[in-house]
């Protein structure tokens, strides 16, 4: 996780510009007791059918269970493969049918069109730009991006 999260390529659209050995034990040891669902973040592992790492993806369930926010990362062999497109959408599956949530959302960095992309591809649509977000050490552009439950879903 430290690996592929302190990549540059990895990391330039993330809240981190590093991150070591230390902070993904920290995150690590936060989940162990937590349970998804509960309000607050939940990292969620990416692993392929050998069980090698290929990225996390997070939920943040709102106090009253009924929204949440969506984030996901994946290391730079996992990238332009689809697996963002699945992994959204799993999120989305959980969240909708075992969650019961209502509304989900995801925020990203405008010049991330990758990112945007996938969440344009997993069904959200754009609602929000906001302008002069401080990021890091720069101001920037962040897309908000929303998906409400359907009754097909």
């Amino acid at each position: 996780m430290a690996a592929y999260r302190s990549a540059p390529e990895v990391s330039r659209y993330q809240g981190w510009s590093s991150f070591s050995v230390d902070d993904a034990e920290r995150l690590i040891e936060e989940m162990r007791v937590r349970q998804p669902g509960e309000p607050g973040w939940f990292q969620f592992a990416l692993r392929d059918d050998r069980g090698a790492l290929l990225g996390d993806a997070a939920l943040y369930t709102a106090a009253d269970g009924m929204a949440g926010k969506i984030g996901f990362t994946l290391a730079i062999p996992a990238q332009g493969r689809g697996l963002g497109k699945e992994t959204v959408l799993a999120l989305v599956a959980y969240a909708f049918e075992e969650r019961n949530m209502r509304k989900l959302t995801a925020e990203t960095d405008a010049r991330n069109e990758r990112s945007s992309a996938v969440l344009c591809h997993a069904g959200f649509c754009l609602e929000e730009r906001r302008e002069d977000v401080p990021f890091k050490d720069e101001y920037i552009s962040e897309l908000v991006y929303g998906l409400l439950r359907t009754n097909g879903r």
